[in-house]
């Protein structure tokens, strides 16, 4: 199972790489690019059949940068070497305002997905006020949402709570249907971004 581990530069989704791998990294090099995306097992048991990818940090898939197009390109088209089958999408726990766009995006690729809240920093709410708050996002978007620490936590623990909800994971909800005031839009956008699904689309407008 491919696992692309995404988010935001610096909320420790490469921690959570090298703890859940080793850090008994190889490298994929993408055709073109100067940058790479590190690949490797899991290495805890019960977890033997994720293939973790760490993806270049981005922050929404308006992709400026050649790191963000690696990402993007990765995500949407499904028959990239990388493409996963589930996203682990870290963010920042105590910042989380500032993620919630590319939370919305990436749901809308209709790719499943787990959203980790990182609890980076020693001050600031309590970890059972961030499993409120996880709750209370894990029923807006309809996407399991779990706290964790990438500094602290065992990452023997991940694979224990994690991996029922990657047994089986659930597709995103994506949009289906669009606003009868975006059509015009996405349908100029499709043929430029033919991967891209409607909902996705109608962030981009």
């Amino acid at each position: 199972m491919k696992l692309a581990l995404v988010g935001n530069p610096n909320t420790g989704k490469s921690t959570v790489f090298q703890k859940l791998t080793g850090t008994s990294v190889s490298v994929g090099n993408l055709a073109g690019v100067t940058v790479d995306v590190a690949v490797a097992p899991c290495k805890h048991a019960g977890a033997e059949s994720w293939l973790l990818h760490d993806l270049p940090g981005i922050y929404n898939l308006h992709a400026q940068t050649e790191d963000g197009r690696i990402t993007q390109r990765v995500l949407l088209d499904a028959q990239h070497e990388h493409h996963p089958d589930v996203i682990l999408l870290v963010a920042d726990a105590r910042t989380l305002q500032g993620q919630l766009f590319l939370i919305l995006q990436i749901r809308e690729l209709g790719i499943p997905c787990l959203v980790l809240l990182n609890d980076m920093h020693p001050t600031g709410p309590s970890r059972s006020e961030l499993h409120a708050q996880a709750q209370r996002l894990e029923k807006d978007l309809d996407l399991p949402v779990r706290v964790m620490n990438a500094q602290s936590d065992n990452p023997s623990a991940w694979t224990t709570a994690w991996s029922p909800l990657l047994a089986a994971p659930k597709a995103c909800a994506a949009i289906r249907t669009v606003p009868a005031s975006l059509e015009a839009g996405v349908h100029a956008l499709q043929p430029l971004v033919p991967q891209s699904t409607p909902g996705l689309l109608c962030h981009l407008l």
